[in-house]
Parts: C-alpha cells; structure tokens; sequence
C-alpha cells in the first residue's frame, strides 16, 4: 500500500505544480490525516510546507512504517494536529497530552489542538476557521481559497 500511496501523492503534487502552486499545506481527516503525514515525510524537495491531520489514525491495514505518532515526530515542517472528540476530557485527553509531548519532542514545529464537538456551534466552520488561522500564520506566501 506504500507503494500506491507514493506514487498517486507524487502524482498530485506533481499536478498541482503544473498548475503553478509550488508551496502545498496537506490537509486530511481519520485516515487520510495519517496518509498525509506519510506523504509530507516522503517529499523532501520542500513543496509540502505544513500538514494539518484531523483526528489522525493508525488503522490495521496500514504498514507498520506508516504510524501517526512518529511520523509525525520524524517532520520537520510546521504540523498542526487537530484532535475532536465528542467524549469530555479525561483519561483520553491525559493520553492525547502525552502523545502530544512526545510528538513535539521530536517535531518543535508540531501544535496540538483539542475540540470537544459539542463547542463547534456552526458545523465545520470553526474548523476551518482555525485551520485558515493557523495555516496564515506559518506561512503569508500560502494561497489560501475562500
């Protein structure tokens, strides 16, 4: 599955600098949040300036090279790691803490952010909101759409 992961996301890099962009924030959710990571650990060329997972995972099908928490350590561009859970913090917000220290130890570019789902009043938007925040901070020269 590596393998097919590299070569569609070269593909996809390698259009979208076709079409003029040479900087790229990578952006996924669940599993395509861990599968971003993969990717942005795998281009050096330095297109790739950020990655933002959302909830990332590591699922089963997954190789064991391909695990969210050191890859994510291994990087050495700016990451933003959005955690939502709709449970109250507690015991998985201790575990996410220490994931967090242990990923930035690694990755001094790494933020971690916690939404509990129930404060996201609006749908996605405050979502994207925080992101766009966040991604203009790291960089002024990333085009950002509306």
């Amino acid at each position: 599955m590596s393998a097919e992961i590299k070569t569609r996301a070269n593909e996809a890099i390698q259009f979208l600098r076709e079409q003029g962009f040479q900087q790229i924030a990578i952006i996924g959710e669940g599993l395509g949040a861990t599968l971003a990571s993969h990717v942005a650990a795998n281009v050096t060329d330095g297109s790739i300036l950020t990655v933002v997972c959302i909830n990332s995972v590591q699922h089963p099908l997954l190789s064991a090279e391909i695990h969210p928490n050191e890859i994510l350590a291994r990087l050495e561009i700016p990451v933003l790691d959005l955690q939502i859970s709709t449970t109250p913090l507690g015991a998985s917000y201790t575990n996410n803490q220490l994931r967090h220290h242990t990923i930035k130890a690694g990755n001094p570019k790494y933020t971690w952010i916690h939404l509990p789902a129930n404060n996201l009043h609006g749908g996605a938007t405050p979502i994207k909101l925080r992101i766009r925040g966040w991604l203009q901070r790291q960089s002024s020269q990333l085009p950002l759409a509306p």
